[in-house]
């Protein structure tokens, strides 16, 4: 990436070099012709240019020229800043590079003793002919990242397996279907997996179209282009939407004896729902039909031994509905009874004598 040039200092390279080189002109030409040459991706001459630049700053130092030192400031802060964006296209210092003085006081160091900015440090420091610090300029490599598929419903973990060209990766910044992953696992010989948990108010997602971007960096902080292909070895569908409250349950009411059915009216917010669990007196409905228009009916039969109830008795509804991919509202219990429901599930005893 082309280095941004401080505003102070102007952008029109020279054509000819100063002849004096204890003098900012001269600094600035080799300044301008290595950013040029960075550009034209001409590594070598960037880096000869810079070097030139280094040393004249350094001689007017010493021996105390008369400069404008708010110009020598930021010649120095603008070589250093395109010395640092040439560093990763270097393969080597010469010899007598002035960058190397940077490196006093940096040879005892180890990577893990560095603050997380030093990365340039350890770069200038791997670039130099004494250190033993071996260079990784290769970014991780991901080949695939795939997933069983499938309906997955709040609650539900989809675990990821990435599969990449080494081990000993952690992982970057990652995210699927917009949701930060934790939980990474090295399984060793390059794979790797990864939980996604559907938490509630999650985006709903067909089939291919939950988005991954995943991100792993080496132990010398490189790290890949965001890896975004999500294979679905079944489709995979993220329903992350509670299923809403039910509205409302009647019955026309009257009073049940064993045998009869008693026909639950259920008014739901939605469409396409099954009973998850559904009980009128502690049994179990049956004949649970969906009428479209997002009413319901079900079923319950009165049996021998039920509980008998009075009209307007409490706990005697409980519906928990159920979507395509089985998310669950809350139990509903209020009953709607369009007359007193009484419920006599009790046979008369059978006569012993006359």
């Amino acid at each position: 990436m082309p280095t941004e040039i401080p505003t102070e200092i102007p952008t029109d390279t020279p054509t000819d070099i100063p002849t004096d080189i204890s003098d900012l002109r001269a600094a600035r030409w080799h300044l301008l012709r290595a950013i040029e040459g960075q550009a034209l991706d001409q590594v070598q001459r960037s880096q000869e240019d810079l070097n030139r630049a280094f040393r004249i700053l350094a001689d007017l130092d010493e021996h105390d020229t008369a400069t404008d030192t708010t110009e020598a400031a930021s010649l120095g802060v603008a070589i250093e800043k395109a010395y640092l964006d040439l560093l990763p296209h270097l393969e080597h210092f010469s010899d007598d590079s002035p960058l190397v003085l940077l490196l006093e006081g940096l040879s005892e160091e180890t990577i893990e003793d560095l603050p997380p900015d030093a990365a340039p440090l350890v770069r200038i420091h791997q670039l130099s002919r004494r250190c033993a610090i071996p260079i990784d300029a290769n970014s991780p490599s991901l080949s695939s990242a795939p997933v069983t598929g499938g309906p997955k419903k709040i609650g539900d973990v989809i675990t990821v397996t990435v599969a990449a060209d080494a081990a000993g990766y952690t992982l970057g910044t990652t995210t699927m279907n917009g949701v930060n992953m934790a939980g990474f696992n090295d399984a060793t010989g390059g794979s790797y997996t990864m939980p996604y948990t559907v938490v509630s108010g999650n985006t709903d997602r067909a089939a291919g179209a939950t988005p991954i971007s995943i991100i792993l960096t080496d132990s010398f902080g490189n790290t890949n282009s965001a890896f975004t292909s999500l294979t679905e070895s079944a489709s995979l569908v993220i329903d992350a939407s509670p299923v809403a409250a039910t509205t409302s349950a009647t019955v026309a009411g009257g009073t049940a004896k064993v045998g009869d059915t008693i026909s639950v009216v259920v008014v739901a917010s939605e469409t396409g729902l099954t009973c998850s669990t559904c009980t009128v007196n502690g049994v179990a409905l049956t004949s649970f039909t969906d009428n479209g228009g997002n009413q319901y009916t079900a079923v319950y039969t009165v049996a021998e031994g039920n509980t008998a109830r009075a009209a307007g008795a409490s706990n005697f509804i409980s519906l928990i509905l159920s979507d395509a991919a089985g998310n669950v509202n809350a139990a509903f219990t209020t009953l709607t009874e369009s007359s007193p429901q009484i419920i006599d599930a009790n046979s008369p005893a059978a006569t012993t004598s006359v």
